[in-house]
C-alpha cells in the first residue's frame, strides 16, 4: 500500500533534498527505509512522463505527457556518478564506491540510490519507447529521456569511468579462472527480482527483532546490467530511426557511450562473459555480440558481419571467415556460446530447425577450435556444446 495519499500535489525541491537527506545522512537503518519508501511511492504517484491517448480504434495514438513541475534529477546527479565526491550530496549515488564499500549501511544506502536512479531512468525510458514505437521520426523523444541528457551531459572520461564501474559491479558475482589473463568461469547470474513484490518491503527489518538487512554483490549486479541495457537500447532506437528514414536526417547520437563500452571489453576482457550473461533481453545481447565481431573484425570481413540478422547466421560466417586472427581464442568461444544461449532463448520453429541450428553451432566452433588450437575450452562453451549436443540426439 502506498504511503502517498491518491489526491496530492506535486512535491517541491526541498521535498525532494529532505528525502534524498534521509536516506543518505542518517545512521538509522528505519530512517533510510522508510525514506526510500516515500521516495519510491512518490515516484509512482508522479511520474516524470505518461502517455495521453488521444482518438480511437486504429486512429488511436499515444501523446507523450512530461510532467515539467517535478524536481528533476539531472540537477543534482551530473558529476556525481563517478563516486568521486568527498562529501555526501543530494544525488550523490557513488557507483565506484559501491563497487569497494563493505561498510553494510553504506552498501545499502548506495543501493538504494543506485536503484532509485536506474528506476527513474527505466521508467521514462519504457515510456518514451513506447511513443517513440508509434512516432520513429521524432528523436527528441529520446533525446528528451533521463539517461540520454545525462549521458550527452557527460565527458568521454566520465562516461568511461561509469561503464567500467558498471562492469566491475557486474563482475564481482563471478570467480575469475585462470584462462587467458582471466577471462571469468560463470559460477551463477543475479537473478531479477520478483516484479511482484514491493521493492521496498523486503528490506524493512522486522519489529520482533534486531535490525538484520544484506546488500549482495548480485543485487548491485541487477541494476547495473539494467543501466547497460538501456545505453544499449539507445543504440536500437538510433538503428530503428535510420533504418526507416536515414542516417542523414537529426536523428538520436549515442555512438560515444556505445564505442566506450566497446573499448573497455577489447582491453577488459575480463568483463565480457559476465555482462552478456546478464542482459537478459535477447536481442539486445546478440546486437552486442554482432557490435563487438563487427567493432575488431578485420576490414575485408566487417560487411559480412553487418549483414547477419540471427545466431544461425553468425555461426556459418565464423566458419567461413578467419576471425581467429583478430580475436582471442576464448573471446571467440564465449562470444559463440553467448549466440546459441541467444537462439535456445528465442527458439519457436520446429525441431528440424532445432537441430540444424545445433549442427551450425557445432560446425562453427570445431572450425574455430581447429584454426586455434586452444588445449582448454571455455566454461560457458562447454555447456553450450553439450546443450548443443543434447538437443540434436534427443
Amino acid at each position: 500500500m502506498s504511503v502517498v495519499p491518491d489526491v496530492a500535489v506535486v512535491p517541491a525541491k526541498d521535498v525532494y533534498e529532505k528525502i534524498l537527506s534521509g536516506i543518505q545522512e542518517t545512521k538509522s537503518l528505519w530512517v533510510i527505509v522508510a525514506s526510500y519508501r516515500l521516495l519510491h511511492d512518490l515516484d509512482l504517484r508522479h511520474p516524470q512522463v505518461t502517455l495521453k491517448a488521444t482518438g480511437a480504434g486504429k486512429s488511436k495514438v499515444y501523446e507523450l505527457v512530461d510532467n515539467k513541475d517535478l524536481y528533476s534529477l539531472l540537477e543534482n546527479i551530473a558529476d556525481e556518478l563517478d563516486g568521486r565526491q568527498e562529501s555526501k550530496k543530494k544525488g550523490d549515488f557513488g557507483v565506484d564506491s559501491a563497487s569497494k564499500n563493505e561498510d553494510p549501511l553504506n552498501r545499502l544506502v548506495q543501493f538504494l540510490m543506485l536503484r532509485w536512479l536506474v528506476s527513474l531512468f527505466e521508467s521514462d525510458l519504457r515510456v518514451r519507447h513506447q511513443a517513440f514505437q508509434g512516432n520513429p521520426e521524432n528523436s527528441e523523444l529520446v533525446q528528451e529521456s533521463l539517461i540520454f541528457r545525462f549521458l550527452m551531459g557527460q565527458k568521454n572520461v566520465k562516461i568511461k569511468e561509469l561503464i567500467t564501474n558498471l562492469l566491475r559491479l557486474i563482475a564481482r558475482v563471478d570467480k575469475l579462472d585462470d584462462l587467458n589473463d582471466g577471462i571469468p568461469e560463470l559460477r551463477g547470474q543475479p537473478e531479477r527480482p520478483d516484479s511482484g513484490v514491493d521493492p521496498t518491503t523486503s528490506l524493512l527489518p522486522s519489529a520482533s527483532s534486531s535490525p538484520v538487512f544484506s546488500v549482495t554483490d548480485a543485487d548491485f549486479a541487477h541494476l547495473a546490467a539494467t543501466f547497460l541495457s538501456m545505453i544499449l537500447e539507445l543504440e536500437d532506437f538510433k538503428a530503428l530511426s535510420d533504418s526507416k528514414f536515414g542516417a542523414a536526417r537529426r536523428s538520436v547520437s549515442i555512438w560515444s557511450p556505445v564505442e566506450i563500452l566497446m573499448g573497455i571489453l577489447q582491453y577488459w576482457k575480463v568483463y565480457l562473459c559476465p555482462l552478456l550473461q546478464t542482459l537478459e533481453n535477447p536481442q539486445l545481447k546478440f546486437n552486442l555480440i554482432l557490435k563487438y565481431l563487427v567493432t575488431h573484425a578485420p576490414g575485408n570481413t566487417k560487411k559480412q558481419l553487418r549483414e547477419i540478422s540471427t545466431p544461425k547466421n553468425l555461426f556459418d560466417c565464423v566458419s567461413n571467415v578467419n576471425l581467429h586472427k583478430s580475436f582471442d581464442p576464448h573471446v571467440l568461444q564465449v562470444l559463440l556460446a553467448g549466440a546459441f544461449q541467444v537462439f535456445l532463448e528465442t527458439h519457436t520453429s520446429h525441431d528440424a530447425h532445432l537441430r540444424e541450428v545445433c549442427r551450425s553451432f557445432q560446425v562453427a566452433f570445431n572450425t574455430l577450435d581447429a584454426k586455434m588450437k586452444c588445449e582448454v575450452t571455455h566454461h560457458t562453451a562447454r555447456c553450450a556444446l553439450v546443450m548443443a549436443h543434447t538437443l540434436q540426439v534427443s
